[in-house]
């Protein structure tokens, strides 16, 4: 039973981090060595192959990108990094303010490439108040085109598992919100 008179606080794992930045090296690495023609050898392509230089260096762009993301998210995160209290819901990834429960109309799950996802219906008009995050701006509407249209939360690198994080948002929702849930 959860106690939505509590607070609930969860925090980056390191452990979860760590095994996030292992994969973001070797993600780095691997694509470095394709865009490499030094390393043509290692990647089993001819050294004038064009397309497989530039998918090397978008990958190293990108994952080193993800990587130093991830880095500085490890480095500065101290204490909670989502929250639910009687008041609303706090993602300090997405938001710097407390979503009130009232303010959402529902949530969904949305599962790309195994990885399962809250996704938050937020009423339009608060939505608009929030100072939403550089990342959350930088990517709202490409996650709308890939079926996440609302506020997303992962819980990748995060010390609580997602099927508690359902049922932790389920409950307060039933308890101090409107909305509903269709995951």
């Amino acid at each position: 039973m959860i106690d939505t008179a509590a607070h609930l606080e969860v925090r980056q794992s390191p452990w979860q981090m760590l095994k996030l930045m292992g994969l973001a090296v070797g993600f780095v690495a691997l694509s470095l060595a394709l865009a490499l023609p030094s390393y043509s050898g290692f990647t089993g392509r001819s050294p004038g192959n064009y397309f497989a230089i530039a998918v090397g260096w978008v990958g190293f762009v990108f994952f080193g990108a993800c990587l130093v993301i991830i880095g500085w998210r490890a480095a500065t995160t101290i204490g909670a990094v989502l929250s639910l209290t009687p008041e609303g819901i706090l993602d300090t990834r997405i938001a710097a303010e407390r979503i009130p429960w009232t303010a959402i109309r529902g949530f969904k799950t949305w599962e790309y490439n195994g990885q399962r996802i809250l996704v938050l219906d937020v009423d339009p008009e608060v939505e608009a108040t929030l100072k939403t995050s550089l990342i959350t701006r930088l990517t709202r509407r490409a996650n709308a085109g890939l079926g996440a249209d609302g506020l997303s939360i992962t819980t990748q690198g995060l010390s609580m598992p997602y099927d508690d994080l359902v049922a932790a948002t389920i409950a307060y929702l039933d308890a101090y919100g409107r909305g509903g849930s269709d995951a």
